[in-house]
């Protein structure tokens, strides 16, 4: 097949919803949200065949200290286009538009461990390593307070260690039509319920997490719950590679994949 890359037009977005939702599952809900809070024509890139689009890649803007990053997200191929490397080919293209653009670091987190040498094999490096905490309710709750996504930024950004990834505006507000925001004394979380009724925070954000999460599970009525919080011995969440104009290291923690 004839193999065309470009960036995403009004006329794609059906079928990158039925992309979508073929590579990853997600239900229709999910899948309009991040169209609606989160999408962009300017960044979405497309591989197109002759019977329509084979691939896609989006991307998402977030900074790391003074540089601007982007986080490559629903990176995705049709599934009888698999096989052929049209995934690599993209993420090139992708690579370009943003080099050109003056973005001199790519961050992503790989869906499933294999991906990890699927990407390691494009240049990129592990990074952001990170603990999940299971952690059970305790006796003695934590003060929190519902955060819209501007008054999350403000806090979170006082709690990120050093090399942390900052995740603003949109990033956010997708963020916040997933789990709601809460922050309180020297602390960020989002938090969700589940069917179960225990809790997943995709980030807690606080300088001693183990003790802190019992609390923030008595406050939200849960009994149980999970918790990734960053941690310098832990399992690497992202993967990130340098640009153009990129000379520090690599990004210490990463918080929402949106998963």
């Amino acid at each position: 097949m004839k193999l065309k890359f470009r960036l995403a037009r009004q006329g794609d977005v059906a079928q990158m919803q039925a992309l979508w939702a073929q590579a990853f599952g997600d239900d229709g809900e999910f899948i309009q949200q991040f169209f609606r809070l989160a999408f962009s024509f300017s960044r979405c890139c497309v591989a197109e065949v002759e019977d329509g689009l084979a691939a896609m890649a989006h991307w998402l803007p977030c900074a790391c200290g003074d540089k601007p990053l982007a986080y490559l997200y629903a990176v995705a191929t049709r599934a009888d286009c698999r096989g052929r490397g049209y995934a690599t080919a993209l993420l090139a293209f992708a690579e370009d538009t943003l080099r050109l653009r003056g973005v001199p670091g790519l961050v992503l987190v790989p869906g499933s461990p294999g991906l990890f040498n699927f990407y390691g094999k494009l240049g990129f490096s592990p990074c952001c390593p990170q603990a999940t905490i299971e952690a059970q309710a305790g006796s003695k709750a934590v003060a929190l307070t519902a955060a819209n996504p501007a008054q999350y930024a403000l806090t979170r950004r006082t709690l990120l260690p050093p090399g942390g990834v900052e995740q603003t505006g949109i990033c956010l507000d997708f963020q916040a039509s997933l789990t709601p925001l809460y922050t309180g004394e020297n602390l960020a979380v989002a938090a969700a319920p589940q069917p179960d009724g225990t809790i997943f925070a995709p980030e807690l954000l606080c300088p001693q997490p183990a003790e802190i999460a019992p609390g923030i599970l008595r406050t939200l009525g849960a009994a149980r719950g999970v918790f990734r919080t960053p941690d310098p011995g832990g399992t690497p969440f992202a993967m990130f590679k340098p640009l153009a104009g990129w000379s520090d290291p690599a990004p210490a923690y990463f918080g929402f994949a949106f998963d």
